[in-house]
């Protein structure tokens, strides 16, 4: 552990102790490959043995039973530290930090009432249709919806329609 220390204070390779360490590592770049190397195999072997299955088993169940004892105490199942929110099993920051989460491994870190500006897609964040406001896919979903809809209009719409035309007419009289 001495030596592991000295060498780690130097920024020298704890494995070879003759190379320069990476920045924020501990080992060069030689001695992490061979790690993670040997990290692999020794990971698939695990995987492959019947006690690896046990223990993800009880692992599991245990992981379970602390999320539904949370969620009867009220207290976030993620962090077990706040309040969740209400109508929510997560606190507001588990909720928050989730949702960057996602946007992020989607790709999406732009909001999305930014992302016009970008010139991304309002719904995915995909590059839009030239002279549109969404992407290609999106533009042939929405008008797909629209001859839909004026194929089969559901009441709600019926009424609206209705409506607007009452309105229409107030505003627009003939010679009135």
């Amino acid at each position: 552990m001495e030596t592991y220390r000295f060498f780690k204070e130097r920024g020298v390779c704890v494995a070879c102790h003759s190379e320069l360490a990476m920045t924020g590592a501990v080992r060069c770049p030689e001695c992490a490959d061979k790690q993670s190397i040997r990290d692999a195999a020794r990971h698939s072997a695990l995987k492959e043995s019947a006690r690896y299955v046990e223990y993800r088993a009880e692992v599991t169940r245990k992981d379970r039973e602390r999320r539904n004892r949370r969620r009867e105490a009220g207290i976030c199942w993620v962090c077990g530290k706040r309040k969740a929110k209400i109508g929510y099993a997560r606190c507001s920051e588990c909720l928050i930090a989730r949702r960057k989460k996602t946007a992020m491994l989607r790709g999406n870190d732009i909001p999305r009432h930014e992302r016009l500006s970008y010139g991304q897609c309002y719904i995915c964040g995909n590059p839009v249709k030239p002279d549109y406001r969404v992407c290609e896919k999106h533009y042939n979903w929405i008008v797909a919806m629209g001859a839909r809809s004026r194929e089969n209009p559901t009441p709600a719409m019926i009424e609206y329609r209705k409506y607007i035309r009452k309105l229409n007419r107030l505003i627009f009289r003939n010679g009135s």
